[in-house]
C-alpha cells in the first residue's frame, strides 16, 4: 500500500509553457560558512534610552584641522540627542538642515576610541538608513587602529598609518555599498602621505541592492567583515562580496586591535566619495538606524562557494548576428532587440572586465544603466568607464544584456561568451532517433547507463504550479553536449524520506534504470523530441515538468525527494545533472515568505493548503507581485 501510494506521488506530467520568467542566478555567490563555533564576546544592542558612555564617545565638530573630517564634509557633529539618540532599541544618527556651529548642517559621529577595541573575529551591524538615497548623504560603519592619534597630542599614530577598515559606505542614491582598507605604504609615518587604499572602488567588487528602491539602503541589512592575521572579507546578509589578502606591505595596520565608528556625514561639492555631489536644496534630514553592533571570534575565517548557472534569455536567437569583442575571440554580441550593430560597439574586453561602449568609445555618456544577469552598473557620470564584471558571465552560453539610456528607453542585446556548439540541422544517418531511441523505449527499460555528470545540464530552480497542483522543476539542457545532439531529455525522481521512513537512498540510485522501487524516472513523450521546452522548440535550453503532488497528507507535502535531470544524447549515451533534494512544503515556505508568487489566488493557494496544513501557527504574510523559482540549495534537506 505505501509503495502504491508512493508512485501516486510521483506521476509526473509534461507542460508546454510560454512566458515563464526564471529567476537571474549570480554566476558565483559566496555565502557565509556557518559555524557554531562562533562564540560573541561582546554585542551593544543599544537597549534603554541613552547612549552607553562607557563604550562610545562623540566627535564634535568639523575635525581637529578644520576641513571636515578631512573629507570636506559639510556638516558639523554634536553630542546633542537631536543628531545622537538611543530609543526603541535602535541607536539614531540623525543629519538635519540647521544652522550650528557656523555650518548648515548638523549630524552625528561616535566611536570606541580608547574604550573598546578588538582584532580578528567576526564584526557586524545591523544597519538602515531612511533618506539614504538622498544626494550627498554619506552613512559609514567602520574602524580604525586602536593606535589611532588625531593629531592634537604626540600619543598615538595618525592616519592612515594607523589603519582604517570600511566595513559598509555608501553615498547619493547608488544602488551598492562597498568596503575598503587604507594603510600608508612604506609602514608608519609622522605625516599624512604615501596614503594606499584597497577594495570595491579598486576592483569594482561593491555589494548590489536587489531592489534599490525598497529595500536598499533605506532597508534593513547586516553589514560586516570577517578578518583574520591573513585577509579580511565584507559580506552583506551573509553574501560575501569582497575579499582582501593582506601582504608585507599594510599587514602592520591590519594585525592589531580596531576600534569602531559610526557617523552620517554630509558630503559638499569638494567632498570626493560623493562625486563631489552636495545635497539639494530641498534636503530635510536623514536618519541611520543602528540595531546592533556585534563581535564574534573563535570561529571558522573560511567561505563557501556556491556556484550558480546563470539563467539565459528565453527565445531564438538562431537569427541573430554575432559580432566579435575587440579584444576577446570569445566574446561576441548580437541584438535581442533594439538598436542596431552599427550604432553600438558593445565589448571591449579587458581583462576580467567588459566594457559596453558606443561608437568604438571604451566610455557611454549617452547611457544611464547596464545590466547582465542581474549584475547593475550605474554610470558615474557622463563620459565615465562603463563596465561589468566578466565573472557575471556564463561561459559557453548566452547572456541577456539590458542597457537603459538617460530618456529611459532600454534596448537589450545578446553575449555570446565561448563558442556553443549550433544545433545540427539535419541528422546523420547513423544516429537517427530510430537508430540510438527507439520511440518505445522508456528509461525503465534500458540497462543502467554509464554516469556522467555534465556542466551543460543543469536545475536551475523550483516553483509551485498551482493550477496543476505540483511542483515544477525547471532545468537547462543544452541542444547539444560534448558534441552529440541531445535526443531527449527528462527528471529522475527519487523519496528520500516519507514521514519516518528512510528509505535508504543514495546518489548512487539516481541514474536512469537503476533497479530502485523509490526511484523514477520520466523522460520526454516523444523520441528524438524536446518537450515542455522554454522557447522556441529548435532552440530552446529551458524546460519543465510538474510533479503533481493535488490533495496530498502533510507526510506527502513533507517528504524529502531527491531529483537530477538526465539527457540521451545522439549515441544513445546519458548525461546528467547534480543532483538537487527538496520538499513540497520546503518550497512552498521559500516563495511564500520571500512573497514570490505572482497572482494573490496563487499566494493564498500555499498558505492554506500547504504551509497552514503542514506546520503549526504559520504566520500569514503581506502579498506582492512577483514571479520567481526557489533555487535548489535553498531546500536542500539538513543532512
Amino acid at each position: 500500500m505505501l509503495r502504491r501510494r508512493i508512485l501516486s506521488i510521483l506521476m509526473a506530467i509534461t507542460l508546454t509553457i510560454t512566458g515563464l520568467q526564471v529567476v537571474n542566478l549570480p554566476n558565483s555567490e559566496k555565502v557565509l560558512a556557518v559555524d557554531s563555533d562562533w562564540e560573541l564576546v561582546w554585542s551593544d544592542e543599544f537597549e534603554g534610552d541613552s547612549l552607553d558612555t562607557n563604550v562610545w564617545c562623540y566627535d564634535v565638530g568639523i575635525g581637529p584641522e578644520g576641513n571636515g573630517w578631512g573629507n570636506e564634509e559639510i556638516q558639523y557633529y554634536t553630542d546633542r540627542t537631536d543628531n545622537v539618540s538611543v530609543s526603541g532599541g535602535e541607536l539614531k544618527i540623525t543629519a538635519k538642515k540647521e544652522q550650528y556651529g557656523n555650518r548648515n548642517y548638523t549630524s552625528g559621529r561616535i566611536t570606541t576610541w580608547k574604550k573598546k577595541s578588538f582584532q580578528y573575529g567576526k564584526m557586524e551591524a545591523r544597519i538602515k538608513v531612511d533618506g539614504g538615497n538622498q544626494n550627498g548623504v554619506w552613512p559609514a560603519f567602520w574602524m580604525m587602529g586602536h593606535d589611532y592619534s588625531d593629531g592634537t597630542t604626540d600619543e598615538g599614530i595618525i592616519w592612515p598609518s594607523c589603519g582604517e577598515l570600511d566595513i559598509m559606505e555608501h553615498a547619493n542614491n547608488r544602488n551598492y555599498t562597498e568596503g575598503t582598507i587604507h594603510w600608508r605604504r612604506g609602514g608608519v609615518g609622522t605625516v599624512k602621505d604615501n596614503h594606499e587604499y584597497w577594495g570595491s572602488y579598486s576592483n569594482g567588487e561593491y555589494y548590489y541592492f536587489d531592489n534599490n528602491e525598497e529595500n536598499g539602503i533605506n532597508g534593513w541589512h547586516t553589514y560586516g567583515v570577517i578578518w583574520d592575521e591573513d585577509k579580511i572579507q565584507w559580506y552583506v546578509d551573509d553574501n560575501v562580496y569582497l575579499v582582501a589578502y593582506l601582504n608585507e606591505g599594510n599587514k602592520y595596520a591590519f594585525q592589531k586591535e580596531h576600534f569602531f565608528l559610526f557617523n552620517l556625514a554630509l558630503g559638499g561639492p569638494s567632498t570626493g566619495y560623493t562625486g563631489n555631489t552636495t545635497v539639494d536644496s530641498d534636503f530635510q534630514s536623514a536618519t541611520m538606524h543602528v540595531d546592533y553592533v556585534r563581535v564574534y571570534q573563535g570561529g571558522s575565517t573560511e567561505i563557501e562557494t556556491t556556484t550558480r548557472e546563470i539563467v539565459s534569455p528565453d527565445g531564438d536567437f538562431s537569427k541573430l548576428t554575432y559580432k566579435a569583442s575587440n579584444n576577446n575571440p570569445d566574446l561576441s554580441v548580437a541584438f535581442y532587440e533594439g538598436k542596431t550593430d552599427d550604432e553600438i560597439n558593445y565589448c571591449l574586453d579587458q581583462g576580467e572586465k567588459f566594457y559596453v561602449a558606443t561608437k568604438g568609445i571604451k566610455a557611454a555618456p549617452d547611457f544611464k544603466r547596464v545590466e547582465c544577469n542581474g549584475d547593475v552598473q550605474e554610470s558615474p557620470s557622463p563620459g565615465a568607464n562603463f563596465w561589468i564584471p566578466m565573472s557575471v558571465l556564463k561561459k559557453d552560453a548566452y547572456n541577456l544584456v539590458t542597457i537603459q539610456d538617460k530618456n529611459g528607453n532600454e534596448y537589450h542585446f545578446v553575449i555570446k561568451y565561448g563558442t556553443p556548439v549550433a544545433v545540427e540541422t539535419t541528422t546523420p544517418e547513423q544516429t537517427t532517433p530510430e537508430q540510438t531511441t527507439p520511440e518505445q523505449t522508456t528509461p525503465e527499460e534500458t540497462t543502467t547507463p554509464s554516469q556522467t555528470t555534465n556542466k551543460e545540464i543543469n536545475l536551475l530552480g523550483y516553483q509551485i504550479s498551482t493550477s496543476y497542483e505540483g511542483v515544477r522543476i525547471v532545468a537547462n539542457v543544452e541542444p547539444v553536449i560534448n558534441g552529440q545532439e541531445v535526443k531527449n531529455w527528462g527528471l529522475i525522481y527519487g523519496l528520500k524520506g516519507y514521514g519516518n521512513k528512510d528509505t535508504g537512498i543514495t546518489d548512487e540510485d539516481m541514474y536512469v534504470g537503476v533497479d530502485n522501487s523509490y526511484v523514477k524516472s520520466y523522460q520526454s513523450t516523444s523520441a528524438g523530441t524536446l518537450q515542455s521546452q522554454l522557447g522556441a522548440s529548435s532552440t530552446a535550453t529551458y524546460y519543465a515538468r510538474t510533479m503533481k503532488f493535488g490533495a496530498s497528507t502533510v507526510t506527502a507535502l513533507t517528504a524529502d525527494y531527491k531529483v537530477r535531470a538526465y539527457a540521451v544524447l545522439a549515441d544513445g549515451s546519458y548525461v546528467y545533472s547534480d543532483i538537487g533534494e527538496y520538499s513540497i512544503a520546503r518550497v512552498a515556505d521559500k516563495l511564500y515568505q520571500g512573497k514570490l508568487m505572482n497572482t494573490k489566488s496563487s499566494h493564498s493557494y500555499l498558505y492554506e493548503k500547504i504551509l497552514a496544513k503542514v506546520y503549526k501557527d504559520y504566520k500569514e504574510v503581506d502579498f506582492i507581485w512577483n514571479n520567481t523559482v526557489v533555487k535548489p540549495e535553498e531546500v536542500e534537506a539538513d543532512n
